[in-house]
């Protein structure tokens, strides 16, 4: 009966109506039951594992700010957010199926035996979408603030230190043991500034709302001024909760602006990936079912691979754009692939050169020769104070995760994509020379080889960044233990030091200059963020279940910010060393899939080589 039955079933199912589709009320419950089950799971287990205990500095100005009632809480902020999502579909499908499609057969629901009606439906489905992010965004939260641990604005006065630690001793020292007499319920959520939760759901639901009203009216409505104020009106409500943390004290600063990008981030990408709302938005589309678009597929070659074995007197004419050097003067190609007509050929010593080229590249000996730029410091600066800890994650650990991370996700997707091939699955063989190859290993080292050009690249920009900026990490005067400096003994600000002598390990003291930016940062983010999109293009159009993508593509990130997040807790970098890192790591990715790797435009390895200008001529 479904048209997918090898892929599981959908929400929707066509009947033997074109007209009418059945509401498949068994995957409705499962997806469900995924979705808020794991929305239970990321508040319980976080709940249960506690927060993280961080010490603090007693002259840090930033946690010495009074406390305030929120102005917005918590379940105030959770029922304006559902109820702005929901108003927001309501509307606009209305306005759609009123104004729009009046004159358009819409298609016809069914469960069981009972029709829906097409509105109920619509705002079901379209509010399904938002929950996704909006259920992604929620646990993506709950887990930061957890393992960050960091102390809110009014900390201070929330805890009431005990036994006037703050009183006596030296000011600039980092306290880790001390009691707090305050009401546990409040020093506890004291502990869970970073990131705001308000900020990150206020912008997530504004900004999918905005991108809702502009996939759904933007391309039909005629008015020009309604579709811009409306989705201005709602991003300033978000900007005004979200800036209402930081006058209430409840965040700082960069906890406000951290939750802010990644909101609006979760929302383009539920919009945009999870969900593709920008498709089925014309009137003439909405003659079709609620049903997520399939890729476009490029057309298939006029001949299959069995027939062009053969064809041993084809050959494919200069002008084809499948071989750029043989174009230009007949020389031997130096692509790893090249197709002619439903055959790849793949260059095997081409592909050798590109691997080998590849790891060379990573070679750090310049950067071993020039050394760590050597910087001084303030002795006052409490920056650079913080106690000696060691590695959640250690640097062999977090290169062993990654690489499998990207490994395992390649071998077993393309596993799957093996085993639920159909009909549709592109005719492509692969040979070496006149050896057949089988498509799976083919995809399989070829993704790989893919992640591993950003990986690579990724490594070598951070360490020649590390080695050339030389920032001192948040251990360094734990780790070097200076001798005895006269600036510091009488404590003058404003005295710059750049002349001293370390008394720790010459090695630890060469890693506690290379703080900017984060390494298990980058790396991680890269390969998080390049598996969620290889995911993306390559599980999702075979799998085709939403929310069981978006699970896995949300507890990979989960996973790559545990490790972000653990170095700025085990004291190995600043926060902005760490937000750095992240950035730059998920763009390698996104550059790295997009444009390199070009993981969207293919569904098999050399389908995208262009060979539609060939000319087959028989000798």
């Amino acid at each position: 009966m479904s048209v997918v039955s090898r892929y599981g079933a959908r929400v929707m199912e066509p009947s033997l109506d074109p007209k009418v589709f059945n509401v498949n009320e068994v995957a409705v419950g499962v997806n469900l039951i995924l979705l808020y089950g794991f929305a239970a799971i990321s508040v319980i287990v976080p709940t249960l594992l506690g927060v993280s205990q961080r010490g603090f500095f007693c002259d840090d100005d930033s946690i010495r700010y009074e406390y305030r009632k929120d102005s917005i809480t918590a379940i105030q902020l959770m029922l304006y957010n559902l109820v702005l999502n929901a108003v927001t579909v309501l509307f606009v499908e209305y306005y759609r199926m009123q104004k729009i499609e009046a004159n358009i057969n819409n298609p016809r629901y069914r469960w069981r035996n009972s029709h829906l009606h097409a509105l109920f439906v619509r705002l079901l489905t379209y509010f399904g979408y938002s929950q996704i992010g909006f259920v992604m965004n929620v646990a993506l939260n709950i887990a930061t603030k957890h393992v960050v641990g960091r102390l809110r604005p009014h900390f201070l006065d929330v805890c009431k230190l005990a036994n006037d630690t703050c009183v006596t001793g030296d000011s600039h020292r980092y306290i880790i043991d001390y009691t707090c007499t305050g009401p546990p319920e409040l020093v506890l959520e004291a502990r869970k500034s970073f990131y705001s939760g308000h900020s990150a759901i206020s912008l997530y639901c504004a900004v999918w709302s905005a991108l809702y009203i502009q996939a759904r009216l933007g391309t039909v409505i005629n008015n020009r001024i309604v579709v811009p104020i409306t989705q201005t009106v709602m991003i300033m409500v978000g900007l005004g909760i979200s800036f209402s943390r930081i006058t209430d004290n409840k965040h700082h600063w960069s906890d406000v602006l951290v939750g802010a990008i990644i909101g609006m981030f979760i929302a383009v990408y539920t919009s945009v990936f999870w969900t593709d709302i920008f498709s089925n938005n014309t009137t003439e589309s909405e003659t079709q079912p609620l049903l997520l678009s399939t890729p476009v597929r490029p057309p298939q070659a006029q001949w299959s691979s069995e027939e062009e074995e053969r064809r041993p007197g084809v050959i494919v004419s200069p002008s084809s754009a499948s071989s750029v050097v043989s174009a230009i003067g007949g020389q031997e190609n130096m692509e790893v692939f090249r197709r002619t007509g439903a055959v790849v050929n793949i260059n095997l010593p081409i592909a050798i050169t590109n691997v080998v080229l590849l790891y060379v590249f990573i070679t750090d000996y310049a950067i071993k020769v020039r050394g760590i730029t050597q910087r001084g410091f303030f002795c006052v600066d409490p920056s650079i104070h913080y106690t000696k800890k060691s590695s959640t994650v250690s640097s062999l650990e977090h290169r062993i995760y990654n690489i499998s991370l990207t490994v395992l996700s390649v071998i077993i997707v393309e596993a799957l994509r093996q085993f639920r091939r159909t009909n549709r699955s592109s005719d492509l063989s692969y040979r070496i020379g006149s050896t057949k190859i089988p498509k799976y290993p083919v995809a399989v080292l070829t993704f790989i080889g893919y992640s591993q050009v950003g990986y690579i690249v990724n490594e070598l920009l951070v360490k020649f960044v590390k080695g050339f900026i030389g920032r001192l990490r948040p251990n360094f005067f734990a780790v070097c233990d200076p001798l005895p400096i006269k600036q510091c003994e009488i404590f003058d600000p404003n005295t710059y030091v750049d002349e001293y002598s370390c008394q720790g390990a010459a090695d630890d003291v060469e890693e506690a200059r290379k703080s900017f930016y984060s390494g298990h940062s980058t790396v991680t983010m890269y390969c998080a963020f390049w598996t969620v999109l290889y995911l993306q293009a390559r599980l999702k159009p075979a799998l085709r279940n939403n929310v069981i993508v978006a699970i896995l593509q949300t507890l990979i990130m989960a996973g790559g910010l545990f490790i972000c997040c653990s170095r700025i807790s085990d004291n190995k970098h600043h926060s902005s060393d760490v937000l750095v890192g992240i950035v730059v790591g998920m763009s390698l990715a996104l550059i790295s899939t997009v444009w390199w790797g070009r993981l969207f435009e293919q569904s098999e390895v050399g389908e995208n080589l262009n060979y539609n200008n060939c000319m087959k001529e028989t000798i």
